[in-house]
């Protein structure tokens, strides 16, 4: 029998090493049966548990040693096979190991920086180098004790070993100090294998100061507190874990008709709740104060509660409107725009006003807005920012204007705005909140609002995917921009759920009803190519569908891919030329070809060597697919002015044509 480890052994590392025994002229017994005859000798703590021997073939058995103990110096120990472990056989073996003693240490850290505010739900991580703590948790668990600042325990949740030399210990605060403390933490004798003696860390522990903060996007008014929330923030402490155990302690005071809801509290972050308000619209007619308080059953381990106010200014009614127009308005099509004004009507001395214009983000882009005829001359609209947030379909664009003397009476325009259909046309709606006009003393005046309905064009040719009333290549294109896409869509022509190559030959049908062949126009060579093209006809050739309106679609794409493909490999002029210091050299290419692009100067130097790769037959005329240069050498530096002649090579075809850098 040999015995034999992978890497040679040291105190650190005795756990988890493995020892491969191999026996010629016999067969091992089973795996218990050997670790039954395993003994250890000469250092002491090591051990074998009866699932740690592994029985790999009737010859190989593969050992993962334990250990528990500790060595000063370098040591051996002797690991003996008795013959249990070999059938029908009398003897046993006995190997020995040198062992290299590890000088100990203990690393100590946190999971977060100690402080009062994060006391609670921290972890102390220990860390042993060339020692072990004792095999079983709970023996280490029950001699792990905390002492300097009352109200910190060790919790029994979190409490793990990771390996016999990592420790988590999970703490837990239940109090409050008013000053810097320390935080001693005792590792009694037994916790460590073969070490009688205690070990104390200390941590220092800031003190913070415990206060709730409020606050919201928008200036709380008599008019936005039914459709506003409000974040508060704990400082120094952390919500407990269950929005409906805050929302049990939580009240609001100070203005009648202001509630909660259960449901309307969002937990943000441990420190950080999101609190939506409910108002019945009682009216009220000078200025006051919302006061938040936090019950103590609301914040980890604090026994006190906390408050915090916000201020909500109250409004009179004027007897103006805000609205925007033109309502209803159709939708124009995919990528174009259409702008709406902010109107007024029945303004009373009118200085400056404030809205926010919410939109479907699905179906419109906003794109800028600009300040109307109706306030003075000298007024100044505050450029908006779009409040946009991830998974929100409904973001908005907060727009103000104030002028800087005078005011503006009667009815007109405010602002407009403009957007950009996006995605899809469809029908949405331009909705207002939070709208209010200011007078020359800086008061709010609320205002009555009327929003806007963006409907669907009243005509609905099949396939025309972006609503322009004519099915052309930008139809196709879309088509193929949303193969995958499931649910209600308008490039879904054959109803089935999903947008996919079915769709797009339905489309190509619809476009070749429309036309004898499509029009190459330079708008189509810059959204579509023959590669494209290609690959729908292998894909639409892989369905086995007789439909003729299928079939006339397929017979489309193949018109379209042959226009698509050059005849012949061509190099065109450049443009512009002149140039400086950039141009864009356009080629075609009638198959599949290396393609490299030399740049010379009139004495025949190679300046510039431009190597596209392999590239497919096609058209690359526009600037996002023809190679481009921009006036600079293989160095980095830019040309001098003059001639420059550029040599394509693309398989066996190469030509050669002039350019000139105007500086």
């Amino acid at each position: 029998m040999t015995a034999t480890t992978e890497v040679p052994l040291t105190e650190a590392t005795l756990t988890g090493s493995v020892v491969t025994l191999t026996l010629s002229g016999r067969d091992f017994t089973d795996a218990w049966d050997i670790a039954d005859a395993l003994t250890f000798s000469g250092i002491e703590g090591i051990f074998v548990p009866r699932d740690a021997v592994e029985r790999v073939s009737n010859t190989e058995a593969k050992v993962t040693l334990y250990y528990a103990g500790n060595i000063d110096t370098d040591d051996t120990f002797t690991l003996t096979v008795g013959a249990d472990a070999i059938t029908s056989y009398n003897e046993g073996f006995s190997f020995e190991f040198p062992v290299t003693a590890v000088e100990e240490s203990l690393v100590v850290s946190t999971k977060n920086p100690l402080t009062e505010a994060t006391l609670y739900g921290n972890a102390v991580i220990l860390t042993l180098n060339g020692r072990n703590f004792t095999w079983w948790r709970k023996d280490v668990q029950d001699v792990v004790t905390v002492s300097g600042i009352e109200g910190v325990t060790v919790g029994d949740a979190g409490f793990y070993t990771d390996d016999n030399s990592h420790v988590a210990v999970p703490l837990s605060f239940s109090g409050d100090i008013h000053e810097d403390a320390t935080l001693t933490l005792t590792i009694e004798a037994g916790a460590i294998a073969g070490y009688n003696e205690a070990i104390t860390v200390e941590f220092s522990v800031p003190a913070v100061e415990e206060s709730l903060d409020i606050s919201s996007k928008f200036d709380l008014t008599e008019a936005t507190l039914s459709v506003t929330n409000v974040t508060l923030t704990l400082n120094g402490r952390q919500f407990v874990g269950w929005e409906s155990d805050i929302f049990d302690v939580l009240t609001v005071s100070g203005i009648d008709g202001v509630s909660l809801e259960r449901y309307e509290i969002d937990r943000v972050s441990d420190t950080e709740i999101v609190v939506d308000l409910n108002y019945d619209g009682t009216d009220f007619d000078t200025d006051g104060t919302l006061t938040f308080t936090v019950g103590a059953d609301a914040i980890a381990g604090y026994e006190e509660s906390l408050t915090a106010t916000i201020n909500v200014t109250a409004i009179k009614q004027s007897e103006a409107t805000v609205s925007i127009s033109p309502n209803p308005i159709v939708s124009p099509p995919l990528s174009e725009q259409l702008t709406f004004n902010l109107n007024i009507i029945d303004g009373k001395d009118v200085a400056g006003f404030q809205a926010v214009v919410w939109y479907d983000i699905s179906t419109l882009k906003y794109r800028g807005s600009a300040k109307g005829t109706y306030l003075p001359a000298d007024a100044y609209l505050v450029a908006p920012t779009v409040q946009e947030y991830e998974y929100d379909p409904y973001p908005y664009v907060p727009i103000a204007a104030t002028a800087l003397d005078g005011v503006s009476n009667g009815n007109g325009t405010l602002a407009t705005l403009t957007f950009e259909v996006y995605n899809d046309v469809k029908e949405s709606e331009i909705t207002l909140t939070h709208v209010y006009i200011v007078d020359r003393e800086g008061v709010r005046w609320e205002v009555e609002i009327e929003g806007a309905q963006v409907t669907e064009p009243a005509h609905d040719i099949v396939g025309d995917i972006n609503r322009d009333g004519i099915v052309n290549i930008r139809d196709l294109v879309l088509a193929g921009n949303r193969f995958g896409l499931s649910g209600e869509n308008r490039a879904d022509l054959n109803g089935d759920g999903i947008v996919d190559i079915a769709d797009l030959v339905l489309v190509a049908n619809e476009l070749g009803a429309a036309a004898a062949a499509p029009s190459l126009n330079p708008q189509v060579l810059e959204q579509l190519t023959a590669t494209d093209v290609k690959s729908w006809l292998n894909q639409a050739r892989k369905i086995e569908l007789t439909d003729p309106a299928y079939l006339r679609g397929i017979t489309v794409l193949e018109q379209l891919h042959k226009a698509l493909t050059p005849k012949v490999t061509a190099l065109l002029p450049n443009f512009p030329n002149p140039f400086n210091p950039e141009t864009w050299i356009p080629y075609h290419l009638s198959k599949d070809a290396d393609v490299t692009l030399h740049i010379y100067a009139m004495n025949g130097t190679l300046v510039r060597t431009l190597s596209l790769g392999h590239q497919a037959a096609g058209m690359y005329q526009s600037r996002p697919r023809a190679a481009y240069w921009d006036g600079r050498n293989s160095i980095g530096e830019k040309v001098a002015s003059g001639v420059y002649f550029y040599k394509l090579t693309a398989g066996e075809f190469s030509a050669t044509r002039k350019m000139l850098i105007r500086k």
